[in-house]
């Protein structure tokens, strides 16, 4: 069992990392976007990758999830092989489908997107990217499905690689501005499609089964409503902002969202993908509540503290990598990752619905923040703006939290001990409102030194004030140092502690 555990948890570092790899590309190109493009046209990068999400989770009637359900279950090969080339053939003739309709209506969906036509070429050209996006994709989780983790992580390497290269080409380069970010993702989703499907057929043969294909649809399709509401807590926002403001404001909010983004890449994935093993053997012993709360208290101490540190330094950051049209979404940043700290809680919180296998209660409660932040947006964003739609996905996001904590609860008591995390975040929010007040009252950003001299200082004012109020015992101090270095340290020293 430990020598299981210990290649599943393996594998999943590896995996992680290559995920990180894949979603690294929208960080890494920041300061080349924000440097080459402006507001509206970042606003228009953003608007046109939510408005082709949509087919993506319509198209496929959620198809792709059924393989990590069905392959261990079947014993033989060639059963293994007739799934993943049946699936591969649905994907294909499924997203194809939607895809080229999408493209035959980008002048419509320009109009209602856009208020115009002109962007109708960027439209098509942007289902074409999303058609061979989900080829690659597919592609990824068939190799991880095989547990070829080295495979998975050079692939995910290639991408960023590929991506990075064009990018730097065709928008610095040659200046070809949002067009150019297009074609970069094309011609690396072509290179890769190619090699690595060809890999995959040359190793499953051509199969199709009509069985199979109805147990991957009727599997499948109950995702995509809650793929449709995920999305619509995450990303209406952005329709709303264009429609009661501009591009511009869509894009210098996307620019902001998007540290929420590299909360959940670090330090949550990395912690979760291995808790989410982890939690199912911690549960069995008898000091499994204890366990629980040690590594809430950890959990919610390491992703404030990195939350802290972005908010601290994020004005400085923009003012570094942006164009000053940029610098404005900052404000919007603590907003954001408050909402998705509640986010990473939530992913925590969830055990006892993987526990019992009541699924459907993940669907319930994204619904409820879909209805939370959708009414949100219509009362907020045309009196606010960007901190109306911040406000709008903090409050969703709190919202879905609450019931799955509730849902998870009823299904596995847990005795949860708040009192730690509950300080620690009371005291991050009063440090993080603090600096605010401050630096709006005396303006220390013009100087670049103090402006970075005074953020330290307050984040070892935050860290201090830990220790002094015995969150963080003595024991724990270098644990969770390096838990930040590397998260496996979570699980091998949870052990040697004694309350």
């Amino acid at each position: 069992m430990k020598s299981e555990l210990k290649k599943t948890i393996g594998h999943s570092g590896i995996y992680t990392l290559g995920i990180v790899l894949n979603r690294m590309i929208s960080i890494a190109m920041l300061p080349v976007y924000t440097r080459y493009l402006t507001p509206a046209d970042y606003g228009v990068l953003e608007l046109l990758e939510i408005t082709v999400d949509v087919v993506s989770i319509v198209a496929g009637l959620g198809v792709l999830h059924g393989l990590s359900k069905y392959y261990y279950l079947l014993e033989s090969e060639m059963e293994r092989n007739k799934l993943v080339s049946t699936l591969f053939v649905l994907v294909i003739v499924f997203y194809l489908a939607g895809c080229v309709m999408g493209g035959a209506s980008s002048r419509l969906l320009s109009t209602l997107v856009f208020k115009g036509d002109q962007y109708s070429h960027l439209i098509s050209l942007s289902f074409l990217n999303l058609f061979l996006q989900i080829v690659f994709h597919a592609n990824m989780s068939y190799l991880q499905t095989q547990k070829r983790s080295l495979s998975f992580i050079v692939f995910s390497s290639l991408n960023v690689g590929l991506k990075l290269a064009l990018n730097v080409l065709f928008v610095i380069y040659l200046r070809m501005g949002v067009i150019g970010v297009l074609y970069s993702a094309a011609i690396s989703y072509i290179v890769l499609d190619g090699i690595m499907t060809f890999r995959t057929f040359s190793r499953v043969g051509f199969h199709f089964s009509i069985e199979t294909s109805k147990e991957l649809i009727k599997f499948g399709y109950p995702f995509v409503l809650s793929g449709l509401c995920a999305f619509l807590t995450t990303y209406s926002d952005r329709f709303f902002l264009n429609h009661y403001a501009d591009l511009r404001t869509v894009g210098i909010y996307s620019l902001g969202y998007k540290f929420g983004f590299l909360l959940m890449m670090f330090p949550v994935q990395p912690i979760m993908s291995i808790w989410m093993v982890q939690r199912f053997e911690v549960v069995k012993n008898e000091d499994s509540t204890k366990t629980f709360n040690k590594f809430l208290s950890w959990f919610v101490i390491v992703i404030l503290t990195v939350a802290l540190t972005i908010s601290l330094f994020i004005r400085d950051v923009l003012q570094v990598m942006s164009a000053p049209a940029f610098w404005e979404a900052y404000r919007i940043v603590p907003i954001i990752l408050l909402a998705y700290f509640f986010q990473a809680c939530t992913d925590f919180f969830d055990f006892g619905i993987y526990h019992s296998g009541k699924t459907k209660h993940m669907a319930y409660g994204t619904f409820i923040a879909a209805i939370v932040v959708i009414a949100l947006n219509f009362l907020l964003i045309p009196e606010f703006g960007i901190y109306g739609a911040a406000s709008a996905t903090l409050i969703g996001f709190f919202a879905r939290l609450v019931y799955y904590y509730q849902a998870s609860q009823a299904l596995y008591k847990i005795e949860f001990e708040f009192r730690k995390p509950l300080v620690t975040l009371s005291l991050a929010a009063l440090v993080c409102m603090a600096n605010i007040v401050i630096a709006g009252r005396f303006s220390y950003l013009a100087n670049k030194m103090e402006s970075l001299s005074f953020s330290v200082i307050v984040l070892l004012i935050f860290l201090t004030s830990l220790i002094l109020l015995h969150i963080v015992e003595k024991d724990e101090r270098i644990i969770i140092v390096d838990s930040l270095r590397s998260p496996m340290k979570l699980f091998t020293e949870w052990k040697n502690l004694k309350n």
